[in-house]
């Protein structure tokens, strides 16, 4: 069934490694699981595509040799997992050629797995989950540069950026508790957040990334919240975390945002809601003055302050006390 192809050797050229090609394989000699590692699928084993295989066997169609890689188990199925299914499991063949590259290299061998069958025009995948999978596998774990990644999968290498920066960031906000976002307003909050941030303020970026999530925000109409919640100062002596619970409050107090948080056609909370917002926002604020020792002059201002709210929220507990009598 299988047998020679120039593509596949060609492909192995472009990357630069050396291989033979051998007509003497037997199924003892694969690792163990090998039909459940597939890098270049969503799904390692394709039922309709091995069965189309082992229609074009039994109609002596031959098909381009699998790609393997000798490793202390055995050898490793590079390429070709659909067509190995196809002859080992319906076509019930005992021996079967394939390509055996040469290589101590795991880059190597990783590139092969994940590109072979975007470059080789096998049965596709999403083209974006292609390329978010080498961006994952190269970039990020193998350690390849963006523009190396980009130019084994003849892709933009800006494109290849956005995924790493998606990747990375996602992944960041996640770890804290964030949402899972769509990939263009977590590139919208990578443009404005830098990652110490997180490190320094989680809580607030958390809350905010949960209000876009659930507020149902998109690309668009996430950038200027976006710009807005992140319109700080990062000096050494400015309170980030104290600017970004202040920004917060601001976003959520927008009618636009309490619209959408809300899920009712209103343009503002009731009154209650409000209030224990703001009040809840400064007990924050003095327990924060409080924890960094900071002097407050004139603090009598802020006594009669609180006593004035005191005040009103007895009358207002009066007013509530006598409408409940009458009823």
């Amino acid at each position: 069934m299988f047998g020679p192809d120039s593509r596949t050797e060609g492909l192995l050229r472009e990357f630069g490694v050396t291989f033979q090609y051998t007509n003497d394989l037997t199924a003892d000699m694969l690792v163990p699981n090998w039909d459940n590692v597939n890098l270049g699928r969503q799904t390692p084993k394709l039922d309709a595509k091995i069965e189309e295989y082992a229609r074009r066997g039994e109609k002596k169609s031959v098909a381009p040799a699998p790609i393997f890689r000798e490793v202390a188990l055995g050898l490793d199925v590079l390429d070709g997992l659909q067509r190995m299914c196809a002859e080992l499991f319906f076509l019930h063949s005992t021996h079967f050629s394939g390509y055996i590259v040469e290589t101590d290299s795991d880059i190597k061998a990783a590139q092969i797995r994940v590109l072979a069958n975007h470059k080789l025009n096998g049965a596709p995948e999403s083209p974006e989950w292609t390329r978010r999978q080498a961006v994952a596998i190269l970039c990020l774990d193998k350690g390849l540069g963006v523009r190396e990644v980009a130019n084994m999968g003849d892709w933009a290498w800006q494109d290849v950026e956005a995924d790493k920066t998606f990747l990375v960031t996602g992944f960041a906000l996640r770890q804290q508790g964030a949402p899972e976002l769509s990939k263009g307003v977590v590139l919208t909050l990578a443009e404005h957040m830098e990652m110490k941030d997180l490190e320094i303020a989680p809580e607030p970026i958390v809350e905010f990334a949960c209000d876009l999530k659930r507020g149902k925000f998109t690309n668009g109409q996430s950038k200027e919240p976006v710009k807005k919640f992140f319109d700080v100062s990062r000096k050494a002596n400015a309170n980030l975390r104290k600017q970004l619970v202040r920004n917060l409050d601001t976003f959520r107090a927008d009618p636009d945002t309490m619209a959408r948080l809300d899920g009712r056609r209103r343009t503002k909370l009731t009154h209650d809601i409000n209030l224990r917002r703001a009040l809840k926002h400064a007990q924050t604020v003095a327990q924060e003055v409080l924890a960094s020792g900071e002097q407050i002059p004139y603090i009598e201002e802020f006594y009669q302050i609180s006593n004035s709210i005191r005040d009103a929220l007895k009358a207002i507990e009066k007013k509530s006390r006598s409408k409940t009598r009458k009823r």
